[in-house]
């Protein structure tokens, strides 16, 4: 491994501080992801956008503004993903053929370039960092990601932590993370992919909250969606403890029926936005169409919806910037 900075002092005129280039701003909505992604389409590597995107996002510098813009685009392009179910970061990690280490990669490199930018007197931009990453993973010969013998101990070993100051909770992470690589603890440590937490987290039923009392003889569900920073999804809850752990007591007179999860994806629209456990630690967001993705199989009458045999727990109670439309 090795870090960026050496090759960029090596090439300013002698006597001269090396001066960062200027960056765009991260794009907020969709429009500014269409704006940044098109010099990206006319040189012919709209994967190379992305790839970045997931460099700033595995240092946790990616706003979740712009989370939720490439979602946007996801969804407005539903194609553009659909070999990895809508999932853009496992479209980076599967299309370039990353490895399990990757994370530690772009950790120790950022950690280490970032501090040698401070001590020369200026600010790595994240999106500056990402691509130098990039630039370097895909050269001819790179040894980005590559740890041969016990180099991943030696980093270990050679880390300061107290050279990084408040980095130290980073470091502390990066560190335990390769001394669980070290002794075989770790086979597969990069993030899971939606589908991969999809499958994890939700089984044959799922809980709705209902807009209406419905029509027992008749065949439509009526599902309550709300508002949150703008933005109308439906919730969706893994079980009658996430919901009550959501809704936090609160009551707001609506049903919540427990439903068979391929009723509940049929009946999801691919481009309607879902939130799973809402405002807890396992809440993940989906679009209708990476649901249609993760779970292709079909709904049939044996599955029909049926109330909860157990007391109906309340609604989800908005948050300050969310209510029920």
């Amino acid at each position: 491994m090795f870090g960026f900075l050496k090759k960029k002092e090596q090439e300013k005129a002698p006597g001269t501080a090396y001066t960062p280039p200027k960056m765009p701003p991260f794009p907020v909505d969709y429009d500014g992801v269409m704006k940044v992604l098109a010099p990206y389409y006319q040189q012919e590597r709209p994967l190379d956008f992305f790839f970045e995107m997931y460099a700033v996002d595995v240092i946790k510098k990616l706003p979740p503004e712009t989370i939720a813009a490439i979602s946007a685009f996801s969804a407005k392009h539903p194609t553009f993903f659909a070999k990895h179910c809508g999932d853009w970061r496992q479209y980076v990690v599967k299309e370039n053929q990353l490895s399990d280490t990757i994370e530690i990669a772009i950790w120790d490199l950022w950690i280490r370039n970032s501090a040698n930018a401070s001590r020369s007197g200026w600010v790595y931009h994240p999106w500056h960092f990402a691509q130098d990453f990039a630039g370097n993973y895909f050269a001819d010969g790179s040894k980005v990601d590559v740890w041969e013998g016990n180099a991943l101990e030696a980093r270990r070993q050679t880390m300061n932590v107290g050279q990084a100051g408040n980095r130290y909770s980073i470091i502390g992470r990066l560190t335990i993370l390769i001394a669980m690589l070290g002794a075989g603890l770790c086979t597969g440590c990069m993030k899971k992919s939606k589908a991969e937490l999809a499958h994890e987290m939700i089984g044959d039923k799922v809980l709705i909250v209902l807009a209406k009392e419905p029509d027992r003889k008749g065949n439509i569900l009526d599902v309550q969606d709300y508002v949150r920073n703008g933005e109308s999804y439906v919730p969706f809850f893994s079980s009658k403890e996430a919901f009550h752990a959501s809704a936090r007591g609160a009551g707001l007179g609506k049903r919540v029926w427990a439903i068979d999860r391929r009723l509940f994806v049929e009946l999801t629209q691919s481009n309607q936005t879902v939130i799973l456990n809402v405002g807890l630690p396992t809440e993940t967001r989906f679009t209708g169409a990476e649901l249609k993705c993760i779970f292709p199989e079909p709904f049939t009458t044996n599955g029909v919806a049926q109330q909860s045999a157990a007391p109906l727990p309340p609604a989800p109670r908005p948050g300050p910037s969310e209510g029920a439309r």
